[in-house]
């Protein structure tokens, strides 16, 4: 959780410090890289031996953190690693530079593919985007210096633009409310994806941390809630979830958002329409009551979710619903397997249902839809994913938040509402932590527990196969 907000610390300062980097980067370019490594192997030297040195006086804490002896040796190996291939190090960014960038012309490829697919208005624009990506790949990849200068180039200037948007949000913050109004934001540009992807997760791991260490101190659920200073504490008009999990894929996250009492989801939910490595498949979009919804999500999937509270007026109330129904429009009932079956009344033990959505519709009566057209249609991963579809609903609301290259992570989200919250003046008014509650265990099983056992019951049925066709050929 993040500290009191002061505009001097958190805009003013971070906003001339990163205006100064990109105008250096701008200037020195590779020579500011190759000193920037030669800090970087410096750094994991000297700290990798101070590890080494308090071991070996049986000290298990430097500067509040648990050192063991694999760590002090992966950053000892790290730094001398670095001196060896000290004149390949530039080429090697550049080069992981160029794969990026041809990654990102794959994503739009496919993104043109899916709206084509589903006759979507200004797909042309993702295949003008990924011929540009193509084309700047390659040339990248076959000019060895040029993939560095680029990336440099972009780097600075990103630099620059992120650091005068923290000076303007430090002017806005000084000047008066009637001012403050008229100079309303109109955007907001975000973190990089690879450095704000992981957030939700990291943020995590330091919450365990100190509930590992202060378990004595937590008296219930409510600790976890917390409301904006000098504002009263109230029921949020809606708010937005961000999912994460200590391991595994759910490490990146997932998001959704409750809205007049339902919980609104978008993501690929139909495991059999999955292809492309389970990042592409049917979109699907599902209401759920909360307080059923987020029990199961919980102790199924073993997430931690934070809560953002937004509150808002009349106007922006009706604003979303208007989004909400435009988006809804081309929506058609879609049934899980277990729910088709019920209906049908040929449904066995829902141990033979391990999907995902028949689980969710057992413990939570969550109503499935498809939709017949759209850029919702088709699901993927790093388009028209979870996020997408909560940033079109709530940009109708007043949110600020710029995408870049048009991709937006649940960390994304996270880092934007987490500092939203701690300023003043801003539509989000609490933060809240759900998990799970070791103390009031609950009947919904665990996820890999469902699999474990449906793959128990596919063998149990193979060997009973094999059995019967041993008798008949006998």
């Amino acid at each position: 959780m993040r500290k009191k907000f002061t505009p001097v610390l958190d805009q003013l300062l971070p906003g001339l410090v990163l205006v100064a980097l990109g105008i250096i980067i701008l200037c020195w370019k590779t020579m500011f890289l190759r000193w920037t490594l030669l800090l970087v192997e410096m750094v994991c030297l000297v700290s990798g031996i101070a590890m080494l040195v308090m071991l070996l006086l049986r000290r298990k804490e430097l500067g509040g953190k648990r050192i063991t002896l694999s760590g002090a040796l992966i950053s000892v190996g790290i730094g001398i690693a670095m001196g060896f291939v000290l004149d390949y190090q530039v080429y090697i960014l550049g080069l992981l530079f160029s794969v990026y960038v041809l990654i990102n012309a794959a994503a739009k490829l496919v993104n043109f593919i899916l709206f084509a697919k589903n006759k979507v208005k200004g797909r042309i624009a993702d295949l003008f985007d990924c011929l540009f990506f193509l084309t700047f790949g390659i040339l990248l990849l076959f000019t060895p210096i040029l993939p560095v200068d680029s990336f440099l180039i972009i780097i600075g200037i990103y630099a620059i633009l992120l650091g005068s948007f923290n000076l303007i949000e430090f002017i806005r913050s000084m000047l008066p409310s009637r001012a403050k109004t008229r100079m309303r934001r109109k955007v907001r540009i975000s973190l990089p994806v690879f450095l704000v992807a992981f957030v939700p997760h990291r943020v995590l791991k330091r919450i365990n941390a100190y509930l590992s260490k202060n378990a004595d101190g937590i008296e219930g659920p409510e600790e976890f809630t917390q409301y904006k200073e000098h504002v009263p504490a109230e029921t949020p008009d809606l708010e937005v979830f961000i999912h994460v999990t200590e391991g595994g894929s759910g490490a990146m996250g997932h998001c959704d958002f409750c809205f007049d009492g339902q919980v609104i989801s978008y993501g690929n939910y139909d495991e059999y329409s999955r292809r492309l490595f389970e990042g592409v498949g049917d979109g699907v979009l599902f209401y759920a009551p909360k307080e059923r919804y987020v029990p199961f999500v919980i102790r199924y999937s073993r997430k931690t979710l934070f809560g953002f509270g937004l509150k808002l007026t009349e106007e922006q109330k009706q604003a979303v619903r208007r989004r909400l129904e435009e988006i809804t429009a081309p929506l058609y009932r879609w049934k899980s397997p277990y729910e088709w079956d019920l209906e049908h009344k040929c449904a066995k033990p829902l141990e033979y249902y391990p999907d995902y959505a028949s689980q969710l519709y057992r413990y939570t009566g969550a109503e499935f839809y498809k939709f017949n057209s759209g850029k919702f249609k088709s699901y993927f991963v790093l388009s028209t994913n979870c996020v997408q579809l909560v940033d079109a609903v709530l940009s109708s609301a007043g949110t600020d938040i710029v995408k870049i290259n048009g991709i937006i992570t649940p960390g994304t989200y996270y880092d934007y509402l987490d500092r939203e919250f701690v300023r003043p003046d801003t539509m989000v008014i609490s933060r809240t932590i759900y998990a799970e509650d070791p103390d009031n265990p609950s009947e919904v099983p665990r996820e890999t527990d469902v699999r474990a056992r449906y793959q128990e019951l596919c063998e149990q049925e193979k060997q009973a196969v094999r059995i019967e066709s041993s008798h008949e050929t006998r």
